[in-house]
C-alpha cells in the first residue's frame, strides 16, 4: 500500500491513510503535490549551485544592443563591442580583445561584434591564426552561452533608416515617407543581392576581395543569419525587442546576474527623439521587398507578414504605445 510513497517524512500521511480509507484519493493527491513541490525546490537549488557557462551577447543591429552593452559595462561585465573598443556612449573602458579595424570593407572583420557567429569561425580567420586560438583573439563566443535580441523586421527597417551611423544622411526631410520608403527599398534590394552572392574569401585586404560597404557594415542583415549555422541553432537564448524588459530580467535571473535594463525613453542609447515615421508609413512596394528579403525571419522567428498596413493597424499601434506609456508611468 505504501510502496509508492517516500519514506522520509511520510509518517503523518501513513497514519491518515489508515484512519481515513475513504479519503485515499484526496490524501494521495495532496501528498503527491507536496512531494512534487519539494522535489521542484530541490532541483531549483541544485540548478542555482551548478556552475554555468559564461554568458556572451551577440549584437544584431537596431535591437537595443547598445543599451545591453552599456548596462553590462556598468556592472563590470564586458559584452559585444565592449570587448573590442572603448566607448563613452556605452561606458566601455576595458576592452579585452586586441582589435584593429581593417582599412578595407569586410563582412567578417569590420565591426566583428555585429558579425554572425558562424562567419567569425570561418576560413578567413583560420588563415590569420590557428583555429584553436580564434576565440582568444578574435571573438569571445567559444565556450560561452550566447544570447541576442530580435525585432519585428518592419520596425527594424524603420529603425535602420533613423540609425545615426549608417542611416539616411542625405539632403531632405528625414521624416518624409517617400524618402524613407525609397531608402529602405534600395537597401533591402542591395542586401539581398550581396548576401546571395557572398562567398567567404581566403584572404582580404585593400582592393583585394573587399566586400560591398552595405554588407560589411551588417546593418539589417537577416536575424536568422546570427541564430543559425545551417540547421544548427548556435545562440542559446533569443530575446524579443517587443518584450525586452521582461525577457532580459528573466535571463539575468536564470544566470544569477543582478542587472536590470533601463527604459529606452529615459536612459536608452541612440534614441532619435525627432523620428516620427513608423512601420505604418511603409508603402506596399517596400513591404513586399522586406517580405521577400526577410522571408526567413518571418517564417522562422514567428513574425507576421502583411501586404499593407490599414487604419486599424494605426489604432493598434497607438493602443500599444499608450499601454507601454502607462506601464512606464506606474513603474
Amino acid at each position: 500500500m505504501y510502496n509508492n510513497i517516500h519514506s522520509v517524512g511520510d509518517d503523518t500521511y501513513k497514519l491518515r491513510l489508515r484512519q481515513e480509507p475513504s479519503s485515499l484519493s484526496r490524501i494521495q493527491t495532496s501528498y503527491n503535490n507536496k512531494v512534487s513541490g519539494r522535489q521542484r525546490h530541490q532541483q531549483q537549488q541544485k540548478q542555482k549551485g551548478r556552475r554555468r557557462k559564461r554568458l556572451e551577447f551577440v549584437h544584431i543591429t537596431k535591437t537595443g544592443g547598445s543599451a545591453i552593452e552599456k548596462v553590462g559595462a556598468e556592472h563590470g561585465i564586458i559584452w559585444g563591442a565592449c570587448h573590442y573598443m572603448e566607448s563613452n556612449e556605452t561606458n566601455c573602458f576595458a576592452p579585452d580583445i586586441s582589435y584593429e579595424a581593417p582599412n578595407y570593407q569586410s563582412y567578417a572583420k569590420t565591426s566583428p561584434w555585429h558579425t554572425p557567429p558562424k562567419v567569425l569561425k570561418g576560413k578567413l580567420f583560420q588563415t590569420v591564426i590557428p583555429s584553436d586560438e580564434i576565440s582568444k583573439t578574435q571573438h569571445p563566443y567559444k565556450g560561452a552561452d550566447l544570447f541576442t535580441v530580435i525585432r519585428n523586421p518592419y520596425d527594424r527597417a524603420v529603425s535602420e533608416y533613423y540609425c545615426p551611423y549608417t542611416g539616411y544622411r542625405e539632403e531632405g526631410d528625414q521624416n518624409d515617407r517617400k524618402i524613407m520608403n525609397s531608402w529602405i527599398k534600395f537597401r533591402v534590394d542591395k542586401l539581398e543581392t550581396f548576401l546571395n552572392d557572398y562567398n567567404p574569401p581566403l584572404e582580404q585586404g585593400p582592393d583585394l576581395n573587399e566586400d560591398p560597404y552595405l554588407l560589411a557594415q551588417k546593418h539589417y542583415i537577416n536575424q536568422v543569419e546570427y541564430i543559425y549555422d545551417g540547421t544548427s541553432k548556435v545562440i542559446n537564448h533569443v530575446l524579443h525587442y517587443e518584450t525586452i524588459q521582461d525577457d532580459f530580467k528573466e535571463l539575468m535571473d536564470e544566470y544569477d546576474l543582478a542587472i536590470t535594463l533601463p527604459q529606452k525613453k529615459s536612459d536608452g542609447v541612440n534614441v532619435n527623439v525627432e523620428s516620427t515615421l513608423t512601420r505604418l508609413d511603409l508603402f506596399p512596394s517596400t513591404i513586399a521587398a522586406i517580405n521577400q528579403y526577410a522571408a526567413a525571419d518571418f517564417e522562422i522567428l514567428g513574425y507576421n507578414k502583411v501586404d499593407r498596413f490599414e487604419r486599424n493597424d494605426w489604432d493598434k499601434l497607438f493602443s500599444e504605445m499608450k499601454y507601454h506609456k502607462k506601464k512606464r508611468d506606474r513603474s
